[in-house]
């Protein structure tokens, strides 16, 4: 279903339906900082855009734009893009269990006993 401007202006706190190939996602978003993305071990964050496109070099005008100042389109393929994220980490995590923490991957590959 299409996203309302309510949907993609929020006043508050709040949870918003996208449709997912055919089924729906839940995606919050805050008024100040965006959607917030859930990771396959269930931590979570706000989206950034930086790692979105809107970054052409290091240097560049346009990095990390805030929510706020981005536009009715910027902020629709962010919460859609949020919504295919959270589908996916969901569904890895529900597969292949959730993924190791940073600290047990390095010491699993190094072969040393976690202490």
């Amino acid at each position: 279903s299409a996203l309302t401007l309510a949907d993609i202006f929020p006043k508050d706190s709040q949870r918003v339906q996208v449709m997912v190939n055919g089924t729906q996602e839940d995606v919050i978003v805050d008024p100040d900082r965006g959607p917030v993305v859930v990771f396959g071990d269930g931590s979570s964050n706000y989206c950034r855009r930086y790692g979105s496109g809107s970054m052409v070099s290091a240097p560049c005008f346009g990095h990390d734009t805030p929510w706020r100042a981005m536009s009715k389109t910027e902020r629709e393929v962010m919460i859609y893009t949020v919504a295919k994220k959270n589908r996916a980490a969901r569904e890895t995590a529900a597969k292949h269990g959730p993924p190791p923490k940073a600290h047990q991957f390095v010491f699993e590959m190094f072969g040393v006993e976690n202490q």
